[in-house]
């Protein structure tokens, strides 16, 4: 996931992570794997928010994650766990 540095408006990294996982090729696996830069928190809280487990790696300016994907119905996708 890429985001140009400097100011950006609030709430702008978590919507990019929340269409990243609404992708329909998203929504389809289990499994994803990403990069993000390191440090971006919003990012990093957001898909931990939005999946079952998150592993990040650091890898110089990136973050390189690997999450498992939630397909449980009964459970908002976008609500907090």
């Amino acid at each position: 996931m890429h985001v140009e540095s400097g100011h950006l408006p609030a709430g702008s990294r978590t919507r990019l992570v929340d269409a990243v996982l609404e992708d329909p090729q998203v929504c389809a696996a289990s499994h994803l794997a990403a990069s993000v830069p390191t440090g971006d928190t919003e990012m990093l809280d957001r898909l931990r928010e939005r999946t079952r487990s998150v592993d990040v790696r650091s890898a110089g300016a990136t973050a390189l994650v690997e999450a498992d994907l939630r397909h449980d119905q009964n459970e908002s996708a976008l609500d907090p766990p």
